[in-house]
């Protein structure tokens, strides 16, 4: 069984991908630059995870995550605006990623602009998730 962290990466990358915002490709983890013919695209990227003690037998997570959108044309952000609420309009309403956590929350925004042939930008958004796990399992979600 794969880690909580996994299980809830997965369904998320799932639920995007369902959901295509705005198009968007989903990948995990971006390891090449996105090209014109990816834009626009949504990468998914584990960032941090703070675990403190809840009890005996449980663990409180509080995941970091971001959620970088890639996009290509002028006005750039404008452009990322409505794939960003499709997201987290996904995110926020499915079942079974909300039956895996506690709570899915957006904590902050950053706006990052390239040149190119075609004016790019990065809009990054930064979520927290929180979720129990057993303390000697963390492949198991309270």
């Amino acid at each position: 069984m794969a880690s909580a962290r996994e299980q809830i990466l997965a369904r998320i990358k799932a639920a995007l991908t369902a959901a295509a915002p705005g198009g968007a490709s989903v990948s995990r983890s971006r390891e090449i630059a996105i090209t014109r013919a990816n834009a626009p695209s949504i990468v998914i990227m584990a960032h941090s995870n703070a675990i403190n003690a809840q009890s005996a037998e449980w663990d409180h997570n509080q995941f970091d995550l971001v959620l970088e959108i890639f996009v290509r044309g002028d006005p750039w952000d404008l452009l990322a605006d409505p794939i960003d609420q499709a997201a987290h309009a996904a995110l926020s309403t499915d079942a079974p990623l909300l039956a895996l956590v506690s709570s899915i929350r957006r904590s902050s925004e950053s706006f990052e602009s390239q040149e190119a042939d075609l004016t790019a930008g990065v809009l990054s958004v930064r979520y927290r998730i929180d979720f129990l796990t057993r303390a000697t399992d963390i492949g198991r979600i309270a």
